[in-house]
């Protein structure tokens, strides 16, 4: 056991390597480390209620950021700018509208209706 705390207390965070396949007892002391620190951590979030911890936080934050609703967004705004473009898009049918009116007059073709214009001074 003393040479196991000999072994945690000289374990560095950025060591990549777990397993020590030469040395058990590395190896075992690095997972009894990592267990109790995990148990450790947990209980830092739970105490925390997890949203509260500052790891967390943060990326609640940076959610909220990424995913706020703009204020110009609200229902009203919308339905105020599908509003102005239906109203845009009957003024250009009408237009196009009075465009054909004019076509066919000038053209002197007479619609008919469900089926082809028929021309009158042909």
């Amino acid at each position: 056991m003393l040479q196991c705390s000999a072994t945690i207390r000289g374990y560095s965070p950025g060591t990549d390597h777990v397993r020590d396949l030469e040395d058990a007892n590395a190896t075992a002391s690095l997972v009894l480390w990592s267990t109790i620190r995990s148990h450790k951590v947990m209980e830092d979030y739970s105490r925390r209620n997890f949203y509260e911890h500052p790891s967390i936080s943060a990326v609640i934050a940076r959610h909220l950021a990424a995913n706020h609703t703009k204020p110009d967004s609200t229902l009203e705004n919308h339905v105020r700018k599908l509003e102005e473009a239906l109203a845009q898009h009957t003024r250009k049918f009408d237009s196009l509208e009075s465009r054909i009116a004019r076509l066919e007059q000038k053209n002197d073709i007479t619609p008919r209706r469900g089926g082809e214009p028929r021309r009158t001074g042909v």
